[in-house]
């Protein structure tokens, strides 16, 4: 099977019927944000092509019919509507894990990394019980519904069982904290800030550009002294609209990352957030009401933390390295992505 088709294949069976089974690491994250993800070469003016990646490890080719077949199959499994700036994130997510497999993929092969019988069989074990089917036969139908077989699948997982495998290995790179770090990180992660913030909510992409507008125009006002309780019932679209949007206490990861590094980045009471906050939610004015110290978690805990992030940054590196191998060809008319900017949102 040409490397093209078994990505592709990759993508129906780890995003959509086993869905779960992990192993995997999201494309978007792996590389340092304020780092280019890629070069960029010439764009394709061919359309019959929608990327073409070129690499140590040979040239891959990832075709329009099965870029466009994967956009279809995501939007259908996922059952809901996108807008424009969804869809643009499905196409990027797409070309980027296309990347992502042909790069780990090329480099699992040069090292020689290899997934022997049993340990395939344990994945099958593995993603029957994540996908909580009660036994191979279940498993075997929902891939039957997918126009594959359980001998289908093993030689899927021959070939990228070494691709998690390679990950792990690049992952060891990651140092162990000293008890000094953990006890830092211990009292970093129980501090706890209480705050309040106005939201304005983004129906759809079209109608950024005014609610972009309307919520600058809320901030110069709360900069310039407006009463921040009145501002926010008055113009807040969140459930704490009528509390002042207050949110009481919380902890670094009792909200999405963006609102709370902006929320624990303010120094004292009362100040407020310089810019607007964009999440999944929208745009948010914040302001900072106090600080405390929480309770502090288990030092184990703690550390396996730790080595969670640090294993993933000692990926994130890896991967960097590889990716600067590559030169990558985009059909900017199909698709329609810019692969050095967040997907993430």
């Amino acid at each position: 099977m040409p490397r093209s088709n078994q990505m592709l294949m990759a993508l129906v069976v780890f995003g959509v019927v086993l869905a779960g089974c992990g192993g995997g690491t999201d494309a978007a994250k792996t590389v340092a944000e304020e780092e280019d993800r890629y070069q960029m070469g010439e764009p394709i003016d061919d359309s019959t092509y929608a990327l073409i990646i070129e690499s140590e490890y040979n040239g891959d080719t990832l075709t329009t019919a099965n870029f466009q077949a994967s956009i279809l199959n995501f939007i259908q499994q996922a059952g809901a509507i996108m807008d424009e700036a969804q869809r643009r994130r499905v196409r990027q997510g797409i070309a980027e894990e296309f990347i992502r497999r042909h790069l780990l993929l090329g480099e699992a092969e040069r090292l020689g990394i290899e997934a022997d019988s049993a340990r395939i069989e344990e994945q099958i074990d593995q993603i029957a019980f994540q996908n909580r089917f009660p036994d191979r036969a279940a498993l075997e139908e929902a891939l039957a519904g997918q126009g594959m077989t359980l001998d289908s699948l093993r030689s899927f997982l021959k070939t990228d069982l070494p691709l998690q495998m390679l990950q792990e290995q690049m992952a060891e790179a990651a140092p162990e904290p000293t008890a000094q770090e953990i006890d830092a990180y211990r009292r970093e992660q129980a501090e706890e800030v209480w705050a309040q913030h106005i939201l304005f909510q983004m129906p759809d992409s079209a109608q950024k550009a005014g609610v972009v507008e309307k919520a600058e125009a809320v901030l110069d006002s709360v900069k310039s002294g407006a009463d921040f309780n009145e501002m926010a019932r008055r113009h807040s679209e969140g459930p704490s609209a009528r509390q002042g949007g207050d949110l009481g206490y919380f902890g670094r990861g009792d909200m999405v990352a963006p609102f709370s590094e902006a929320a624990f980045a303010l120094a004292d009471s009362g100040d407020v957030a310089p810019d607007l906050v964009e999440t999944q939610f929208g745009y948010h004015i914040i302001r900072l009401l106090g600080r405390r110290p929480g309770a502090l978690m288990d030092s184990t805990q703690a550390q396996a933390l730790m080595m969670r992030d640090r294993q993933h940054e000692a990926f994130e590196e890896g991967y960097r390295q590889l990716s600067l191998k590559a030169v990558i060809h985009v059909n900017p008319t199909i698709v329609d992505a810019d692969l050095n900017a967040s997907s993430e949102g």
